[in-house]
């Protein structure tokens, strides 16, 4: 892990979608892998529960009413103590130029709706223990 914790830490993780199902079917697939979740339904909670919990990864919707994902990555990596979190961005959309974003970001990854789990749960394990 990023901060030398054994892999069987029950890592902790970060959903921000506004979608109610969503933010459900992410936290399901993460508690049967063993991960600790807090969920946020908005930008501001997000960064909130960031600040204050300090996540070991954060899964993140691109498109939400009050900031979109990617002003809250660009807010978090600006605080030095916390820009190392891994982020993955989700996102139903997949718009050009996305991707090129994520890289400037260093957002660890990006997933297109509908979530394919297994491949969620690959991404957040590569990106939690092997950086």
């Amino acid at each position: 892990m990023r901060d030398g914790r054994a892999r069987d830490h029950h890592a902790l993780a970060l959903i921000a979608d506004d979608d109610a199902t969503m933010r459900l079917l992410l936290q399901q697939s993460l508690e049967q892998r063993d991960f600790r979740v807090i969920v946020a339904e908005n930008g501001a909670q997000a960064i909130e529960a960031f600040i204050t919990l300090n996540p070991d990864i954060v899964l993140l919707d691109v498109e939400m009413p009050d900031m979109d994902g990617f002003e809250l990555v660009w807010k978090i990596k600006a605080d030095e103590r916390l820009k190392q979190i891994p982020v993955i961005i989700l996102t139903s959309t997949g718009m050009i130029g996305d991707t090129k974003i994520c890289r400037e970001l260093g957002i660890k990854g990006y997933l297109t709706k509908p979530v394919e789990f297994e491949s969620m749960i690959s991404r957040v394990e590569k990106a939690i223990y092997f950086g």
